[in-house]
């Protein structure tokens, strides 16, 4: 099930995460592919321990746990970091997997 959250972030959050994004060392996302996704993987996808991905990381996780939606819908125990996953030129798909 998916769940719409809107205006999860007020405009300062989003042009911060904008501007995080766009600074990024973006790579391969074959670096955390495994055997098999790696056939299908063709994206890009920033390492889970840079500072933009941890500040990313903050910023999403700080919003999710102050939106009542999310957590009435989810009822989490617990919330793992999310990744950051991009696709556009030639790094435009992740097939079946």
């Amino acid at each position: 099930m998916l769940i719409h959250i809107p205006q999860m972030f007020g405009p300062e959050a989003l042009a911060q995460a904008q501007r995080l994004l766009g600074a990024a060392p973006w790579q391969s996302g074959q670096a955390s592919a495994g055997r098999q996704a790696a056939l299908v993987k063709n994206n890009e996808q920033l390492p889970p321990t840079c500072a933009q991905a941890m500040e990313l990381q903050s910023l999403v996780l700080g919003a999710l746990e102050k939106h009542p939606i999310f957590f009435s819908a989810a009822l989490p125990k617990k919330v793992f970091p999310p990744m950051f996953n991009r696709y556009g030129d030639e790094h435009n798909f992740y097939g079946n997997h």
